[in-house]
């Protein structure tokens, strides 16, 4: 998996989000722990998300669920948030918190670098998009 990238699991289908039981007992082994199927917190672990792109989907959704597996820059890693539909779920970044931030940054220590730096992360975030991966059915 690529570390400039943070990587997210949601549910594109209606209903509740749900892992399967044999992505849940896999995924207990990896970590060490005791899971249960409708364990949203594991939806940005990176080891689950290994583990969906390395299985697909229909061996890692639960019943009646469709996961998929989703790719953010990682400086944007701080600056999602996974929204339910009535449909679905998406993934919504958070811009206006993202450049709220960055300009703090910049205004601690206004250099001429420090400025450039802001630039360069509000053009970053203006052209990112968040990618959906390619699963293996």
């Amino acid at each position: 998996m690529d570390d400039t990238k943070f990587y997210v699991i949601i549910n594109v289908t209606p209903g509740r989000f749900e892992f399967s039981t044999r992505f849940v007992d896999e995924l207990g082994t990896r970590l060490n722990k005791e899971l249960h199927e409708f364990d949203t917190n594991y939806r940005v672990c990176q080891t689950a998300c290994a583990l969906l792109l390395e299985k697909g989907s229909k061996w890692s959704s639960g019943a009646c669920v469709r996961l998929r597996l989703y790719t953010v820059p990682m400086f944007l890693k701080d600056y999602i948030r996974i929204d339910e539909t009535e449909y679905d779920e998406v993934l919504v970044l958070l811009s206006d918190k993202f450049i709220v931030d960055k300009t703090r940054e910049m205004l601690a220590n206004p250099t001429p670098e420090a400025i450039e730096i802001l630039k360069r992360y509000i053009s970053q975030a203006d052209e990112s998009h968040i990618e959906r991966v390619s699963l293996k059915l």
